[in-house]
Parts: structure tokens; sequence; C-alpha cells
């Protein structure tokens, strides 16, 4: 009975030294996690250096794809601004972008607010390029894709001086792998669809109209609209090998 007594107390006295070593060694950790292990506080670090736009209200931080900036190359630079958020809530896929102005105090306001919709299996991608050859700068977002990505559709807004304003070009989404072409002075797509066509485009207010056209197969086509009404001026056999091909002419066709 008595070395049963002591064994009782043997195991009671182990059991409160290990709760006892278990709490200091807990109560030494927080005093870590609180002071920093030299003692001083500790201190919060965000390793993220990448700039994080400011949510609006009713927003959540989740709905956000993509953010973007630039008030250097869109329209006039350092005097417009360029703002976009690509969301995604649900089925409800959206490019937000808001169009500012710099006014004579300094400040931004915002002259223009869209609310453009687009495909949210792809990155908006923004870009800034002169599409007209007037000097500004004007902005392309891809909306969706096609034939397996090989057809980048992107929405495009061009800068317009004389009102200080973006224009959307309504059907600009239509025509993948949009360019501008230097030697036609125009815009130019070009389309995949099991062969290629390299389609010539003139901006017409807030619309792209096609004029011309160079399709490859196993015959190489050049049709011209003229006086509203497509003609074919060119076919010739062509290799296989120069279907995939986009072309910067078309009278006649040449790479």
């Amino acid at each position: 009975m008595k070395r049963w007594a002591i064994g009782y107390i043997a195991f009671l006295a182990a059991l409160l030294v290990g709760s006892l070593a278990a709490y200091f060694l807990n109560i030494n950790n927080v005093a870590l996690s609180e002071t920093g292990a030299s003692g001083g506080p500790s201190l919060a670090v965000d390793n993220s250096s990448e700039e994080k736009p400011q949510l609006n209200s009713g927003e959540s931080k989740d709905d956000y794809v993509e953010y973007f900036a630039d008030d250097k190359r869109i329209g006039r630079q350092r005097k417009n601004k360029v703002e976009m958020r690509c969301i995604g809530r649900g089925s409800n896929k959206t490019a937000d972008i808001d169009f500012l102005s710099r006014t004579k105090d300094g400040s931004w306001i915002i002259r223009q607010s869209f609310k453009l919709t687009r495909d949210n299996l792809m990155d908006c991608s923004p870009e800034i390029k002169d599409f007209n050859n007037d000097g500004f700068g004007d902005l392309t977002f891809v909306s969706s894709t096609a034939a397996r990505g090989a057809n980048e559709l992107r929405t495009l807004l061009i800068y317009d001086h004389s009102k200080d304003e973006l224009v959307h070009i309504k059907n600009s989404a239509e025509y993948p792998n949009l360019e501008y072409n230097k030697k036609l002075d125009c815009l130019d797509s070009w389309m995949f669809h099991g062969s290629t066509s390299t389609v010539f485009l003139r901006l017409e207010g807030d619309e792209l109209r096609e004029f011309a056209s160079v399709d490859t197969g196993a015959e190489l086509t050049v049709r011209i609209l003229r006086r509203d009404r497509w003609v074919e001026t060119y076919r010739r056999k062509m290799s296989l090998d120069d279907v995939y091909t986009r072309y910067s002419t078309y009278d006649p066709p040449r790479p």
C-alpha cells in the first residue's frame, strides 16, 4: 500500500512539472512573437511590391483580376490618365475604365467612365499604342480569344484630341490581332480560320470599315471594296508554307 501511494505521488509530481514546463515555453514563444527575437517590437512585413488599388465601396478584394493605370502615354502625356479595373463577379465580367484629364490647378477629373464586357478566361493585358497615327496613345485590352488562342480579340478605344475623350470602337473586338499598318496608314487584322486572312480596315467614327482583304488557302486571293461592292482582283495558286503569312499590302499582296 505504501509503495502504491509513493508511485501515485511521483506520477502527480511528473504531471505537474510537465504542465508547468509547457506553460512557460508557451509564454516564451508569445513574448518572442510580440517583441521579436532581439527583444524589440516585431514588425508585420508585406513582401509584396505590387501596387494594390483601393477598393470602391461594395467591392471585395477577390473581385479584382487586374489593375492598370497610366498618365505617361495615353492621350496627352501627363495631361490625361486612364485607370482600368478588370473585374469578375460570377458571370459578370467587365473592364471598368475611367478616363481623366488634368485641370489647371493640377488635380484630376474623370471625363468618361466605361463598363465594357469581356471574357474572364484571359487577362485584360492592356496596351497603349497609336492606332491612327495622330501622335497620341490609344488603349486596347483583351476581350476574348478564338481559334484556341490564335485569334486575340481586343477592344479598342481611340483618343480624340479635338474632344479630349476616348472613343470606344464598337466593332473592334470582331477583328483579331489588330495592328496599325504603317505602309498603308490604316489598321489591319490577321484572322486564323484553318488558313488565314489579312483584312485591311479604316476608322470611321466609332467603327472599323473593311476595304480590302488577302485570303490564303489552296489559292491566294485579293478582294477590294469598290462602290459598296466586293470585287476579286487577284488569284493564284500558293504554297501551303505561305498559308500563315500576314500581309502588309494587297495590291499586289506582299508580307
